[in-house]
């Protein structure tokens, strides 16, 4: 890939390194001003630039991975690197070569990705299509008022994986955790000022409706919570959930070392994307206990109509994991005195391999068992709606 790709935003051109980003093959290239990303398919228009001021830390993920958190909270994971401390070590170089001299040039983060064409049913949004003064003056307002909470969470996070690591199960208190960020909330409430209640309801009957070549499978339907679309969303899936998703992997599935990103914006002002880097508990006869997996998790929400979920996950070191990623999507959708479920799945296999047909019957079954559990947990709450 040509460094023209990125522009003059680069600066002097330090090296480019193959890897990926939410399961698209690109390269990362970084200069003396940025590092920046660009996807390696002509169908795919991503492309990421991170100025050395605006990068607060950069840590490793994984074996491959490394992670770049930016001073305005954003997150980044990209993987897939052949010699990733080498990557890891050029970027902090740069990054403090910056601090020392004079400030760069480029010193607001720009990032300009094109989410995958199957996740909405809208078309692409550009970016004027929504206030762009409105989502600053909401991130002004939301540093001002979390910058002590954040700092609070970010020590919470570490006591929980200790405790975890050292065999305790104590959880932070839930007024704490729900004081953490109301981003996501604030990111959704700018998308319905600038969508008509009926332009949401027809865009969610038309994803409904749609036949996706990516979940052929339905595993679960018709299953009944007592939430509306708005309650569900921020109880289990909003910055500062009340019972996030997380506390379930956890406590129910036994997840360790469960890390999970800040929502952001892909681009297209209605998509959030996350990463959950954790190890899972592997039953099978071979491999180790825990095996180490990534969800990367997207989230688009119709108003009051309806919610729309995706996890692609990937599995290291067990036998045969690396021939696939399991695709599977949550669909709830306002019914009258709650939320109907439907939850569909797919494997998207990246390597041949003899044992596909039991690959899709053990991952079909074991998908439906861990959403069924899912769902039965979130009635277990003690706060659940009778």
């Amino acid at each position: 890939m040509s460094t023209d790709a990125f522009g003059d935003k680069l600066g002097t051109f330090r090296g480019m390194y193959p890897c990926s980003y939410l399961l698209e093959d690109g390269h990362l290239a970084v200069g003396s001003k940025s590092v920046g990303y660009r996807c390696s398919s002509t169908s795919c228009a991503r492309m990421i630039m991170i100025g050395l001021n605006d990068i607060g830390s950069v840590n490793g993920v994984g074996a491959t991975g490394l992670i770049i958190s930016t001073t305005s909270g954003q997150d980044y994971v990209f993987k897939g690197f052949a010699g990733r401390d080498a990557v890891m070590k050029l970027v902090n170089d740069e990054k403090n070569k910056t601090l020392r001299g004079a400030p760069s040039t480029f010193t607001k983060s720009y990032a300009t990705r094109v989410q995958h064409r199957r996740r909405s049913s809208f078309p692409t949004i550009p970016v004027n299509a929504l206030p762009m003064g409105e989502f600053e003056k909401d991130d002004m307002q939301e540093t001002l008022d979390i910058m002590k909470d954040m700092t609070k969470a970010v020590e919470q996070n570490k006591t929980i994986i200790h405790n975890e690591r050292s065999g305790k199960s104590e959880r932070p208190p839930p007024d704490v955790r729900k004081s953490v960020t109301t981003k996501s909330m604030r990111f959704f409430a700018a998308v319905a000022k600038n969508r008509t209640d009926k332009d949401l309801d027809k865009a969610w009957a038309k994803l409904k409706a749609e036949k996706n070549k990516t979940y052929p499978t339905v595993v679960l339907s018709d299953i009944k919570l007592n939430y509306t679309i708005d309650e569900f969303y921020n109880i289990f899936w909003s910055h500062g959930a009340t019972h996030p998703q997380e506390d379930y992997k956890r406590d129910v599935q036994g997840d360790k070392d469960l890390t999970t990103t800040d929502w952001i914006d892909t681009g297209d002002k209605f998509t959030l994307s996350r990463t959950q880097d954790y190890q899972h508990p592997n039953d099978a006869p071979v491999g180790p206990p825990m095996a180490h997996s990534v969800t990367e998790q997207t989230l688009q929400k119709y108003g009051s109509h309806g919610l729309v979920i995706t996890n692609s996950t990937t599995v290291e070191g067990i036998p045969m994991a690396d021939c696939f990623v399991m695709e599977d999507r949550i669909l709830a959708s306002k019914t009258n005195g709650g939320i109907l479920i439907t939850v569909d799945m797919g494997l998207n296999f990246v390597k041949r391999t003899v044992f596909r047909g039991v690959i899709e019957k053990a991952a079909k079954g074991g998908s439906k068992k861990s959403w069924k559990a899912f769902f039965k947990w979130i009635e277990s709450l003690p706060d659940y709606p009778k």
